[in-house]
């Protein structure tokens, strides 16, 4: 059989099909963007996680929003981000303490393979014996012997893990992170209650 990759999307529906055509009046930011994943939300494969409460609390004034509810929401000056049919919005500097107060090392010892390396965009990435509980937007340490001027604290941006699931065929399972080291924040994240 040819060898094909596939590529899952979570919550494409809600994420890509959904279009905004409102008004509002008088809300505050968070308020407004509540309602934009609200609408998001009504094909059933896509809900409401975290929405920083660092938003303006400003009322608006009137508001007309036209075009994809997606876009829109990158608008305010937020990362926005779906994991596991969840759809989040924080701010650049906020983490979520998906494994609570305890942030995982990636090191040889933990599963890191090879040397890290600094991509076009400003990531640090990394491949790992692929490990399942690391999300997006979650708070790890890097510890690499190989690429020491590395180390430190991360937000990681994305998670992709890939290799061979088949019990005829051996394969290694990799997880590779994207992650940022909060630039001029120097490591001056804030953790966000999930």
């Amino acid at each position: 059989f040819p060898s094909h990759d596939t590529e899952c999307v979570s919550s494409a529906v809600g994420v890509y099909n959904t279009f905004i055509n409102k008004s509002y009046d008088n809300l505050k930011q968070k308020e407004i963007i509540e309602d934009i994943i609200q609408q998001m939300s009504q094909y059933g494969d896509l809900t409401k996680g975290v929405v920083t409460s660092s938003l303006s609390t400003e009322t608006t004034g009137a508001v007309s929003l036209v075009g994809d509810s997606y876009r829109i929401l990158t608008q305010y000056g937020v990362d926005i981000f779906v994991d596991a049919g969840k759809i989040n919005v924080l701010q650049v500097n906020e983490v979520l303490n998906g494994l609570g107060l305890q942030i995982p090392n990636i090191s040889a010892d933990s599963g890191l393979i090879g040397t890290p390396i600094l991509n076009n965009d400003g990531y640090v990435v990394v491949n790992m014996i692929f490990d399942p509980t690391i999300k997006v937007a979650s708070l790890v340490n890097l510890e690499s012997v190989t690429a020491s001027y590395f180390n430190g604290y991360y937000k990681v941006m994305s998670v992709e893990h890939k290799g061979v699931l088949s019990s005829s065929k051996e394969g290694m399972l990799i997880t590779t992170l994207k992650m940022w080291n909060g630039g001029s924040l120097v490591n001056n994240f804030k953790i966000v209650a999930q």
